[in-house]
This record gives structure tokens, sequence and C-alpha cells, in this order.
């Protein structure tokens, strides 16, 4: 066999010598076309477009490098031509001279009516808590400070001299300066709670006897029923006081009883009440319970913590208790029976049945008797309680006489020359007859009443007193208020009458003298009918 010796050569393959050069191919630059960038305009100005103009970007020559010879398996560089990148576009912000920006029309702000409505609501539809009364007999005048509230004691007024004096302790400014002495809760549930019982009246047909000191009830429906305050006993020992409302108290022909949490009741004596204050006093022949502690009302500040205990709905929630803070400070509450009360207004749940339950301090002292509300669905939160400062005289003139002694009174209901509940003929009267937009029409006289002895009648209309026009209420109110028992007032009477088919009106002044204030006209029989368009004019 014939050895090859030529393992490389080859008939269709010419080896291409090692030192052979590599032919040179230039590359040539290619040059990078110019995008012009589209020219931007600025929406809702008066700025017209301004195009900007493309730039180009010139060409860059690659030197050329001539190729050296390489080994075997040497692969030559790719050339990668680099990428352009446009600088970002900002559009010029262009303003014409005397251009202003125009500013989106706001919504005109509603006039405040709010305080308005809320007042006339506020006459309209304060309600007290109280179960059984008129809301026409609520809210009754307070005279502020015990120099006018008390008035001069008359020689015929007998005082008990065993009954005891309201006193009141200290109250801290606010539990920021307290010391931490400010009581949990908890701890002013169970500081307060063993001072609170339940008062019910009963009518005097239906009452059945009660056995003091028992759990025995009674065959007699409740006709009222509210909250007291054990506030302390008498000298003698014998007798425990007990605070409420008086308008809890003050129907005629009832008997009152006091029902302790665990169902022992006792008879309660009716002591007195003070319809202006709103202030009533009870008390049993019984000692040896929890008495409160009074605190200083003035102390208050709005935003203060306060808690709320009694009795809603009756004794079947007896002792409830709520909490809440001080809205207001000294808010006066108007009624249309002409009487203020200067009140602490609060937002602690109170229902009919806390009248006369305490409001409470974080330091478990009473500072306020839970008066009124106003129970209209379109308010929620609006309480009041009576400031016990400034009852403070009151109650205790109450404990010794049964009434304030030396408070000057005219001895009449009345009602606003506009009331929903009389004929719209005095508005129209006061309106065409150029009166005073404060008169008012008499709606009853008392027996005991100096203007008995006159020629005045029911639904005569009061237009001045004393030569001072009645441009509103209070000059009536301020005026008595300033007054004495016995003083006399010129009272203008406008009168309205109807003969032969027609209106006819006529005015004459008359004297009266000022009785003083007592319980005892509640007891008097009624000598008028309730004042409506019927009983006036007969139509």
């Amino acid at each position: 066999m014939e050895e090859n010796n030529n393992l490389f050569e080859s008939t269709n393959v010419d080896p291409i010598p090692a030192e052979q050069p590599v032919e040179e191919q230039p590359i040539e630059a290619q040059p990078v076309e110019a995008q012009p960038v589209e020219a931007q305009s600025v929406e809702a100005q008066p700025v017209e477009a301004q195009p900007v103009e493309a730039q180009p970007v010139e060409a860059q020559p690659v030197n050329e490098q001539p190729y050296e010879a390489q080994p075997d398996g040497y692969t030559p560089p790719t050339y990668t031509p680099p990428t352009y990148t446009p600088p970002a576009y900002t559009p010029p912000t262009y303003t014409p001279p005397g251009y202003t920006v125009p500013v989106p029309p706001q919504k005109p702000k509603k006039k405040k009516t709010g305080l308005v409505v809320f007042c006339v609501l506020m006459a309209l539809l304060i309600l007290t808590v109280g179960i059984s009364v008129p809301v026409s007999l609520l809210i009754y005048r307070s005279t502020g400070s015990s120099q006018t509230s008390s008035g001069t004691v008359d020689d015929g007024a007998q005082a008990d001299k065993d009954a005891p004096q309201l006193e009141l302790n200290k109250s801290p400014k606010s539990s920021a300066s307290s010391n931490g002495k400010a009581l949990t809760p908890a701890a002013i549930y169970e500081k307060i709670s063993p001072s609170i019982v339940a008062v019910k009246l009963y009518s005097r047909s239906s009452q059945s006897a009660f056995t003091s000191g028992t759990a025995d009830g009674s065959n007699g429906s409740v006709a009222s029923e509210g909250t007291g305050i054990i506030m302390n006993e008498d000298a003698s020992k014998t007798y425990t006081y007990i605070l409420t409302c008086a308008h809890v108290i003050s129907e005629k022909n009832m008997t009152a009883v006091i029902e302790t949490e665990d169902g022992t009741r006792y008879d309660a004596e009716i002591v007195g009440y003070d319809a202006r204050t709103d202030v009533g006093v009870l008390r049993i022949k019984k000692t040896g319970f929890t008495a409160a502690e009074f605190g200083d009302s003035d102390a208050l500040a709005v935003g203060d913590p306060i808690y709320a205990i009694g009795n809603p709905g009756g004794s079947e929630f007896f002792g409830s208790f709520t909490d809440g803070i001080v809205s207001a400070i000294g808010r006066s509450i108007t009624s249309s029976i002409g009487y203020d009360m200067i009140c602490i207004q609060h937002n602690a749940a109170i229902s009919p049945g806390n009248s006369g339950g305490p409001l409470v301090n974080e330091y478990g002292q009473v500072i306020g008797i839970n008066s009124s509300k106003i129970a209209a669905t379109e308010f929620e939160g609006i309480s009041f309680a009576v400031p016990i400062t400034q009852a403070k005289d009151v109650i205790n003139k109450v404990m010794q006489y049964g009434y304030v002694p030396g408070r000057p009174r005219l001895g009449i209901s009345y009602v606003p020359n506009d009331a929903s509940g009389i004929s719209s003929v005095y508005a129209i009267a006061v309106q065409m007859k150029g009166l005073p937009s404060g008169s008012l029409v008499i709606a009853k006289i008392e027996n005991g009443s100096d203007l008995a002895n006159t020629d005045v009648q029911v639904g005569d209309m009061i237009t001045a007193v004393n030569g001072k026009k009645m441009d509103k209420a209070d000059v009536l109110l301020e005026t008595i208020a300033n007054s004495k028992v016995g003083d006399t007032l010129t009272l203008s009477i406008f009168r309205i009458q109807v003969q032969g088919g027609r209106y006819a009106t006529s005015t004459f002044d008359v004297k009266v003298k000022l009785i003083e204030e007592t319980n005892n006209q509640n007891d008097e029989e009624e000598t008028t009918r309730a004042l409506t368009y019927e009983d006036i004019f007969g139509f």
C-alpha cells in the first residue's frame, strides 16, 4: 500500500499563505439624519406655538486603522454607531401684558340665619323634662343674684327656725389646677348615687295611704315623677330635706312620695317651691340618709366634664348615669309666660324623669339641678340645669318660709300678640295702629291680683307700663323686678271689641298695685277660660 505523505494537499482548495495580507476594507461613516422636534403649544393661553428648529447631528468619521494580521480564529470587532437622545423640551411660558389668570367663581356664603332660627325655636320648643307638666309652665324667670331674687322679707312671713341651710363647698377651677384630685366616672357615681331618690306625685282622689318606711305600693296611678337630691337634716334631726324642681311638685291636689333605690317609700311633705327659678323642696320624717356634696357652679368653664344622674322615664331606670361637657355658661332661656332662667347648658343625656336630678362636676359635687331640654327632633344634646350657686339663696328661703318672701308680681298670665293660639286680629291691630311690637295679651287674671278690681278684662292688650312703650315683653318684667310689693304701676290698655259686626278699639290707663308672690295662687280657682278666638269675640 502506497503511503500518502501529502496530508494537506487538496485539489480543490488553494491554501493561503500565512504571510499574505488581508485587503484593507475602510468603514464608511454613516451620518445620522436629524429628527426635528414638533413644536408644542400651551393650551388655553393666547401664545402662538413656537417651533423648535431641527438640530442635525454632525457625522463623526471613524479614523481608518490598518488591519494587522491576526492569528487564526480572530474575529474583528463589530462597529455599533452611538445612540442619539435629543434634549428634553420645555415649552416657554408666555403671559401677555395686562392678562390676569381668571379665578373660578366661588359659591356665595349662606346668610347666618341659623342663630335667628335657633332663638325662635328656643322660645317655642323648650320642653321641661318633667313628665306631666304643660309646656306653658315649664320655664320661669330667674332674677340672677340673691339680692334681686330674695327681695325684702315682710313682717308677715314666718320662718321655720329648725330649717337647715344649704352650704356650698369650694370647687377647683378646672382639672388642670386640681393636682389630680378629679375623680373617675366610677368614683363619681359611687359618691353621688346614694343621695338620689325618686319623687312621685299622686292625685289625692286616687292616692291610697302609704306606710312610711315600707315598700308597700299604692292603688293610685303616678301623676308626675321626677328625681330628688338629699340635701341635709334639720336642727332637731327629725326631717331630711330633699331638693327637686318646682314643676315636679307644683301641681294642685297632689300627694308626694319619696322612693329610694331599694323600693322603700316615705310620705313626703311639700315644703315649698319657687316657680321663677324652678326650685322645689320636700322633706320626709326620717333621717340617716347620705347627703350630697354641693359645689360652686361659678367655678365651671365651657368644656369642663359634667355628669347627670336621675330617673329617666321613672323609677324603672332609677339612677341612670350619663356624661357630657359644659356647652355654655349663663344661658338665658325665655318662655312665653315671661320668665327667664339663667342656666348651664350641657350635652349630658337627660329625659323626662330627670327633672330635679343633679348635674355633677368631676369632683362629685352637685353644681346644678337638671331642669329642661330641647326635645324637638331637629336638636340633640341641648340640656339645661339651674346653677346651684345662683339658686342657693332661693333654696334657703324656701326651706325657711316655703317661698321667697318679698318678691312682687302682677298676678296675670299673658301671651305675645302674635302667639299661634290666639286670633291674628291682635297682630293685625299692632301693625295697623302702630302699637309696640312687644305688646302683651292678657290671658288670665288671678283672684288675688289688683287687676281683678279694675275694668281690665281677659283679651285686653298691655301696650305700655309707666309710660314706657312695650317694644319688648321684658319692659314689663324688668319694671316688676325693680319694684317692691305694694308699688303702683300704670298700665296702658288697648281693647278690641266687636260692635255691629265690626271691630271697635279703645284705649285707657289703669293703676294697679303689685302683690307678693307666694305659692297660694296655685290653689285659687281659675276665673277665666283659655284665651281663644271664640272666647274673646264669640265667633
